[in-house]
């Protein structure tokens, strides 16, 4: 039989030998402070500046996503942009003081033509019927009812103190409503109480919006800028 190698023998290290390694990995003491540990050893100046482009990259993608993204653009059908054009009647331009203009003409022209006539030319005549007539000689109710149906009525006409005649129409308007017609608005003899609500929704646009462009008021803005 070959004979057999003989085995290395397997050498532990000494007590002395553990004890110099132990002693060459720790840091000795010295008094002096050290100012350079391993932590701070990571993050020094070098380790910054060779992973400054990664940490620049990492914070743009942050921002890219914490932005707000903007909204999806919706594109409609061209059905809906035709019936959406049809509904609003996108073939006719919107103006909206000629709609102002025609509020005006349609209905001052018609309460000056239908009450204010009668009470410019039948004063008299009517002094008789109206309350207060037999005490003062001409009843006040009378005298603002000409004001506003005879006067007022042709200065919205025409777009001049047109806020102020709308305002004195709409407190004749209202107060004939309650102190002769008592609110009526449905049943028999109530047919004046709706062409009042007409009237009284009509002078309270004119009230809010003013005359409008087409109108005296607008050329006295226009000359004399507050």
């Amino acid at each position: 039989m070959p004979a057999s190698r003989a085995r290395t023998p397997i050498r532990t290290p000494s007590a002395e030998t553990a004890k110099f390694k132990m002693s060459a990995t720790q840091p000795v003491c010295t008094g002096k402070i050290n100012t350079h540990p391993p932590a701070i050893l990571f993050l020094s100046t070098d380790f910054v500046q060779r992973f400054r482009p990664c940490f620049r990259s990492i914070f743009a993608i942050a921002s890219a996503l914490d932005a707000p993204r903007a909204p999806a653009r919706y594109s409609p059908h061209p059905t809906e942009v035709l019936m959406s054009g049809f509904l609003r009647m996108r073939f006719l331009a919107e103006s909206p003081d000629a709609g102002l203009l025609a509020l005006r003409l349609i209905a001052c022209l018609s309460l000056f033509l239908k009450h204010g006539t009668e009470k410019l030319f039948g004063f008299s005549a009517m002094n008789q019927h109206f309350p207060g007539a037999a005490i003062l000689g001409v009843s006040p109710l009378l005298l603002l009812a000409t004001l506003s149906d005879g006067i007022c009525s042709l200065l919205m006409l025409v777009g001049l103190a047109t806020r102020w005649a709308a305002l004195v129409t709409l407190v004749n308007i209202f107060g004939a409503w309650a102190i002769i017609h008592h609110f009526a608005f449905f049943g028999r003899g109530a047919d004046h109480g709706e062409l009042i609500v007409v009237y009284l929704a009509a002078f309270v646009a004119l009230l809010l919006a003013g005359p409008g462009r087409f109108s005296l008021d607008a050329r006295l803005a226009r000359d004399n800028p507050a």
